[in-house]
């Protein structure tokens, strides 16, 4: 449902970090848009589908359809946050390594 926007938004900051990767001033900032927009999204799709995996297989009341929706879309911002604060933290390894 949600992911038909991650994807879209994904491409357009991988082509804003490309183009910011061929300008020396911007290098940096590239490396970091490429690699927090690639972890947002390796997020946004691996804890709600961990979510979803570990609550298909119990039995639930009627209500629960609700809860899961909310737990589903907190899942979805909350993995999105974490895999962008690990893209973050590649990246600065990453530009660590780069600089002399």
């Amino acid at each position: 449902m949600a992911f038909i926007f991650l994807v879209p938004a994904w491409l357009l900051a991988l082509a804003a970090a490309v183009g910011m990767l061929r300008r020396p001033a911007s290098r940096v900032s590239g490396i970091y848009l490429a690699l927090a927009a690639t972890g947002a999204l390796a997020g946004s799709f691996l804890l709600p589908t961990a979510l979803l995996l570990a609550v298909s297989n119990r039995a639930l009341p009627h209500w629960a359809g609700f809860a899961a929706l909310v737990g589903y879309v907190a899942a979805l911002v909350v993995g999105g946050l974490l895999g962008a604060a690990g893209g973050l933290w590649v990246a600065q390894g990453v530009v660590r390594r780069l600089r002399p």
